[in-house]
Formats: structure tokens, sequence, C-alpha cells
């Protein structure tokens, strides 16, 4: 359970959680060296929150994540998937970006509603704004193992492949579109003829109005006996010989009596 300096918590879904021997030791200097357990958990929700922003980006870049670190100084994650130096320089602003925006929101509750009135609002303010500043601080330092070492790679990378900051905006979105693009594409093309055709005829079991009728190849539409029956009674039976003679004589007549009409003219 004790490897590498981390103590193995357990395991949350398919991830697994460690604590590193320096969180306990990041709590009492973030803490002042009191004995302050409400303001030893604020920390840790700080450091988890810390983590849970290199987590929702690598999420975002459509990778699968499988373990969680959580250290004195912030934490990291570990991940499978083939991500290039990018997406590596990405996932290290998450800690940082996560904590910025816990301590805007922190700052904006103080503006809005004051300080808390209680010793344990007091802690917990004090581990949302000054410790989380540090801890920022400490993070966007570029030494190993601090964010900083790969966070600041990325504007050199950006600028070498002509990247825009919308472009990096947007870039988890585009990544998320792609990957559902090619799901789809691959449930098509293990999709038959078949399959839609137990769709369509499960769908009429439902009283739905999407059922797809598959048309009859024609050459078991010509050999089927009820339907040339049917075509044979829209046609009707055919004229006799005699009928036939009449309808000559009289269209024969018709042409005299029309070049008579013409003649006295």
């Amino acid at each position: 359970m004790l490897a590498g300096g981390y103590f193995r918590v357990g395991r949350l879904a398919t991830v697994v959680l460690r604590l590193h021997w320096s969180l306990p030791v990041g709590a009492l200097v973030f803490g002042s060296v009191h004995f302050e357990p409400i303001a030893w958990l604020a920390f840790l929700g700080v450091v988890s929150l810390h983590v849970l922003g290199h987590a929702a980006l690598i999420k975002a870049l459509g990778h699968e994540l499988v373990g969680a670190d959580l250290t004195g100084f912030g934490g990291h994650c570990r991940f499978r998937g083939s991500a290039d130096p990018l997406e590596h320089n990405i996932i290290a602003w998450g800690g940082i970006l996560a904590q910025s925006l816990l301590l805007l929101v922190t700052l904006l509750v103080t503006l809005v509603f004051g300080h808390p009135k209680s010793h344990a609002g007091g802690l917990v303010e004090h581990a949302c704004v000054e410790a989380n500043a540090w801890l920022i601080a400490l993070n966007a330092l570029p030494f190993a193992p601090l964010d900083g070492a790969r966070a600041w790679r990325l504007f050199p990378e950006l600028e070498a492949r002509g990247w825009t900051f919308s472009r990096l905006l947007f870039y988890p979105l585009w990544r998320w579109a792609e990957q559902r693009r090619a799901r789809r594409v691959g449930e098509a093309g293990q999709t038959g003829p078949g399959s839609n055709q137990h769709e369509a005829e499960s769908n009429v079991g439902q009283g739905t109005s999407r059922r797809r009728v598959t048309p009859m190849p024609a050459a078991l539409d010509a050999a089927d006996p009820a339907r040339a029956a049917a075509e044979d009674d829209d046609i009707g039976e055919k004229p006799s010989a005699e009928a036939q003679r009449e309808l000559a004589a009289l269209l024969e007549r018709i042409g005299d009596e029309a070049g008579k009409a013409k003649k006295r003219r």
C-alpha cells in the first residue's frame, strides 16, 4: 500500500487514489503549524480541486484517467492514451486554472457577503485565499515536479504550430466532437441492412412512426402470383376479334365522312 512515498487509499471506479507523505506536511505548513483539523480539511479540498482540474482536461482531451495522486503542493493525475507534447502542456495548466477559479469565486463571495464571522469560516477562507494563492505561485515555478515545468512550454509549442488563442480555447470541444464523430462512423460501419430492418420492426411494437419499409426486389415482385393477378384485374379482359372488326369499320366510316366534308368546303 505504500510505494514511492505514496499511500494507496483505494479505488474510485477505475481511478486509483493515492496520498503522498508530503500532504500532511503541506497541511501543517499552510495551516500555520496549528492543530486545526478544519484548516487541514480545507487544505485537502484545495489540493483535491487541483487534481480535479488536471482530471477534467484529461477527460476533455479524450484520454482515460487511471490514477489521482494528492501531494503537499497540489498533485497530478495518471492517464492512459497517446497524448502529444501539446496535450501534456495543456493538462499541466489544469490544476492552476482550477485553483484560480476557486480564488476568484472566494474573493467575489467575500466582496458581496463580507468575511465570515465564525472561526471555522475564517479557516476555510484562509485556505481558499492565502494558502490557495501560495499553491498557485508554487506550481507556476518552472521546475519539476511542479506543473510549471510543462505548463510554460505551451506557448512556444503553440507558436511553432501556428495556433491562436481561440483555437486553444475550443480545442477540447473540437477533440470531443472528432471522437464522437469517429464513434458514429464506426457504429454505422458495423450496422448492416438486417439490423436496420430489426430496428424498424421493434419500433412498430412501440407505436412509433419511424418504421423503415424495405422495397421488394424486382425479381420477387414479378414472380408474386397475387400481384400478377391484381395487375390483370386492373388491365381488364382483351377485346374479341369481332369487336375489333366493328371498331375498324367505324373508324373507316368516320374517315370517309371527314373526307366528304372536306371536298364540299
